[in-house]
């Protein structure tokens, strides 16, 4: 996840800050998980298919993106979608 753009990932996987994880181990991150589907996907490379989605679901993906500071592509694609 660390691809050297400034990122939400990148600041967390830095070493500047404690990771907060579960009791077994795994790395929290308090979003909503219908949605982080989606954001890994695309940070490992995949596509969304906005076309499929609702218009919740989309705003929601949309917010992520800000929220993770990723790049607009994906946002700019969304936009082109919800406006044809």
């Amino acid at each position: 996840l660390k691809d050297g753009k400034s990122n939400y990932f990148n600041a967390m996987f830095s070493g500047r800050w404690e990771i907060k994880k579960t009791k077994e181990g795994r790395i929290f991150i308090d979003k909503d998980p219908s949605t982080f589907k989606y954001i890994l996907n695309y940070l490992r490379g995949e596509k969304i298919n906005w076309v499929q989605l609702n218009e919740e679901l989309k705003d929601k993906i949309k917010e992520d993106f800000i929220f993770y500071g990723i790049e607009e592509e994906e946002e700019e694609n969304l936009n082109n979608v919800n406006n044809n």
